[in-house]
């Protein structure tokens, strides 16, 4: 076992074009009520899919779920650049939107303004409280609301220090169990507490074991171990809460990952993990592949990706589609 080295790297100067991480576009899918895996064993019941009627989001979809089942998920607008986040309660139903582009308090920057492209980095984690944090890439910063929007506090800045993310930008913030707050910037991961304290870091540059080239979402298992998805290494890495390396899990054929993005872990210990595709793939805590899913089914796909997935208390699953000519649908879907 290896031991994850505790120290920052030179400042990454870099512009990474990963448009296939999110696609813009919009739909009104059909209700479906069950997606097949590779296990006949293993389906996703739907639970409901949210309703966008009168809301469409055209753009983002990534989400996170609070206690009591409000799924929140951001979206950039038909332009690509007007930021906002949406709320749905534990039926789906809307309620309400809050966010802005910019710079200021309850405003984002979530795209980069460039040719080139560059990884989009509008996150969202919420903590036992139901206080909603956002991962403000391209501002460089953490800010935190409570649940109806309102604004509480934000930290970080664009640098080497600590507390301070580097380019290219603010990767998805997670929650442990005691409300702290893991935010990645490519090369490291980064702890504070709820009030944006820095209280640790680890990881370095580089595609050696323990090392990220894309450190992203942040999940725990029962055991409180800690699985980091780490995206242009297409692998996910598991550490201990001490911060000792135990596995690297990378495969071929089934189980194989296309960059990696997000870790999610039930209370179960199912691993799910996204790689910028159209499926959702199954593990064990020992990294063995066991299925996966590509689509609700019934008529609503073929999707070009899965954008984003959450898990609620009760082991609920909440996944965000996209397909080309359909923009975000996402879905409450239970594990059966």
């Amino acid at each position: 076992m290896q031991t994850v080295k505790r120290k920052r790297s030179p400042l990454l100067l870099m512009s990474l074009s990963l448009a296939g991480l999110f696609i813009i576009a919009v739909i009104t899918p059909i209700v479906p009520t069950t997606a097949a895996s590779l296990d006949a064993n293993l389906v996703l019941e739907v639970v409901w899919k949210a309703d966008t009627s009168a809301h469409p989001i055209a753009g983002g979809c990534n989400i996170a779920v609070d206690g009591v089942g409000h799924l929140y998920v951001t979206d950039y607008g038909v332009d690509g650049h007007s930021y906002q986040i949406h709320k749905f309660d534990s039926s789906g139903s809307y309620v309400m939107s809050w966010g802005s582009t910019g710079s200021g308090p309850g405003e984002f920057s979530w795209r980069p303004d460039t040719p080139d492209g560059g990884p989009d980095a509008g996150f969202l984690a919420t903590d036992q409280a139901g206080n909603v944090y956002v991962s403000d890439g391209y501002n460089f910063r953490v800010q935190k609301f409570n649940g109806e929007g309102e604004f509480l506090l934000e930290w970080g800045t664009m640098g080497e220090a600590d507390g301070q993310f580097l380019p290219p930008s603010v990767g998805p913030a997670s929650i442990d169990s005691q409300g702290n707050v893991y935010v990645p910037d490519f090369a490291h991961v980064q702890i504070f507490d709820g009030s944006g304290h820095f209280l640790d870091q680890f990881g370095s540059f580089g595609s050696n074991e323990g090392e990220f080239q894309g450190a992203s979402q942040v999940g725990w298992d029962s055991q409180g171990n800690l699985y980091i998805a780490d995206l242009l290494n297409g692998r996910y890495q598991k550490f201990d809460a001490e911060g000792t390396l135990l596995q690297v899990v990378s495969a071929a054929g089934d189980g194989a990952l296309l960059m990696p993005f997000q870790v999610v872990v039930d209370s179960q210990d199912h691993v799910f993990v996204t790689d910028n595709s159209e499926r959702l793939q199954l593990f064990d805590t020992e990294g063995h592949f066991i299925t996966s899913w590509t689509e609700p089914g019934n008529g609503d796909g073929p999707f070009e990706l899965v954008s984003a997935v959450a898990v609620d208390r009760e082991d609920n699953l909440y996944i965000a589609f996209f397909r080309q000519d359909g923009g975000c649908a996402p879905y409450k879907v239970r594990l059966n």
